[in-house]
C-alpha cells in the first residue's frame, strides 16, 4: 500500500558535499567477516583463520579473510586485533588480553541457546580512509537472535560473544532491552550520492526504543546513527509548520538526527518509537540531490501522525505502522511558496537548539 504524505517545504540549509580532502564517511554497520561460523565447527574455522592471520603478522593487523575483503564497501575486512578488542568488551572476565592467546580461546567456544525476546549488542567495524584505518564500534547495533539461531559462548563465563548467523562479536545488554514489536517505519526513496538528513520536531524527547536505520542496499536495521554530512539541515520552516500544527512551542530534538550520503539507488527506512505517532511530533527528511553538473537540488518532506497506515497482523506478517514517501512527494525548494519567517527571537531559540 502506498501512502501520499503531506509535504512541508521551506527554506533550510543543505547537507554540504564532503570535500575530497576529508576522511570518507563512517559506515558503522560493516561486517567483520562473511559466513565463517554458521556450522557446528564454526568456532574452529574462525580460530584457524585467526592463526593464519597472526602468523602473517603477529601484531594483529593482517586481514583474517583477505580474499573476501571488499575495499569498495569496506565489508569483511576484519583483522585479529579487531576481534580481540570486541571480545574484551563483551567478555571482560574471560576473553584473552593478548593476541597470542586469541585463536586458542576461540577454539573453546561452545554453542548455546540465547535468551528469547531480548536484544543483544553487535559490534561493527568501521574501515575508514584511503589507508583503511580500522575502528571497532562495540555497541554499534542491537538485535534479537533469529529463530533457531544459536550463540557462541565462553564456556567458563557463559558470556555470549558471537552469533551463529553473523561473525560480528555480540554481547548482552545490561539492563536487558526487550524486543519492541511493531515499531513505526518510514520508507523513502533516494539515489546514490544523495545527502539524507532526518530529524524529529516535537514537544518532548523520544525514548530510545525502536530507533534504527536501514540505508538503501543494506540488509538490516542498525541502531548506530551515522552523522556523515558536514552541516545538518536546520529545518526552520518545518519548525514553524510544526508550531502551527501543534499550536505549541517546539524545537529540533537532538536524538535521533542521523545524516548519511546514500551509496546506491533504492529505498531508505527508519524505525522510530510509537510516540512519534502521538500527534506531538513530526519527522522531517531533508534530501539533497547532487546533479550531473555538480549543482545541488534540495528537497524536504514532513511526516505526521495521520500519515501512518496500520496493517493488522496476518499469517504473512506481523502488525505494523508505516508511512511510505513517494518520489513525487519530494518537491524542490524552488517550487515552494515563500517560507514563513521566524522572528529574531525564534531564530536565536533554534540556534540554541542545534545539537553540538
Amino acid at each position: 500500500m502506498k501512502l501520499i504524505v503531506k509535504i512541508f517545504i521551506g527554506l533550510f540549509l543543505t547537507c554540504l558535499m564532503v570535500s575530497q580532502a576529508q576522511a570518507e564517511p563512517i559506515h558503522p554497520n560493516h561486517a567483520f567477516l562473511k559466513d565463517v561460523i554458521k556450522d557446528k565447527e564454526g568456532q574452529h574455522q574462525l580460530a584457524d583463520l585467526l592463526r593464519k592471520a597472526l602468523a602473517a603478522d603477529p601484531s594483529g593487523h593482517a586481514l583474517v579473510t583477505p580474499d573476501q575483503c571488499n575495499t569498495l564497501h569496506r565489508m569483511s575486512c576484519a583483522n585479529p586485533l579487531d576481534f580481540l578488542i570486541a571480545f574484551q568488551k563483551e567478555d571482560k572476565e574471560g576473553a584473552p588480553t593478548d593476541l597470542a592467546a586469541l585463536a586458542d580461546w576461540v577454539d573453546t567456544l561452545v554453542l548455546k541457546d540465547p535468551i528469547v525476546g531480548i536484544e543483544y549488542f553487535s559490534a561493527c567495524l568501521s574501515v575508514e580512509g584511503p589507508t583503511m584505518i580500522h575502528r571497532v564500534i562495540t555497541d554499534c547495533e542491537s538485535r534479537e537472535f533469529h529463530s533457531g539461531e544459536k550463540a557462541w559462548a565462553d564456556p567458563k563465563t557463559g558470556k555470549i560473544v558471537l552469533a551463529q548467523d553473523c561473525a560480528n562479536p555480540v554481547g548482552a545488554i545490561n539492563p536487558p532491552v526487550i524486543v519492541q514489536p511493531n515499531c513505526p517505519r518510514i520508507d523513502w526513496p533516494g539515489q546514490g550520492t544523495d545527502h539524507q538528513q532526518i530529524f524529529v520536531v516535537g514537544l518532548s524527547e523520544l525514548p530510545k526504543t525502536c530507533t534504527s536505520l536501514k540505508q538503501a542496499g543494506q540488509s538490516h536495521f542498525v541502531k548506530q546513527m551515522p552523522h556523515d554530512c558536514v552541516d545538518p539541515c536546520r529545518g526552520w520552516e518545518g519548525i514553524a509548520v510544526m508550531r502551527a500544527y501543534l499550536k505549541a512551542e517546539v524545537g529540533v530534538l537532538k536524538d535521533p538526527q542521523p545524516s548519511f550520503i546514500q551509496e546506491v539507488d533504492g529505498i531508505n527506512s527508519i524505525q522510530l518509537p510509537m510516540e512519534v505517532m502521538d500527534g506531538k511530533h513530526m519527522v522531517e527528511i531533508c534530501r539533497t540531490h547532487v546533479n550531473s553538473d555538480g549543482s545541488l537540488t534540495v528537497y524536504r518532506v514532513g511526516v505526521v501522525a495521520e500519515n501512518f497506515v496500520h496493517l493488522e497482523a496476518t499469517a504473512d506478517h506481523a502488525a505494523e505502522h508505516f508511512a511510505v514517501i513517494e518520489e513525487s512527494n519530494f518537491k524542490p525548494y524552488s517550487n515552494a511558496p515563500p517560507p514563513t519567517k521566524l522572528t529574531p527571537e525564534e531564530e536565536k531559540a533554534e540556534r540554541d537548539f542545534r545539537p553540538h
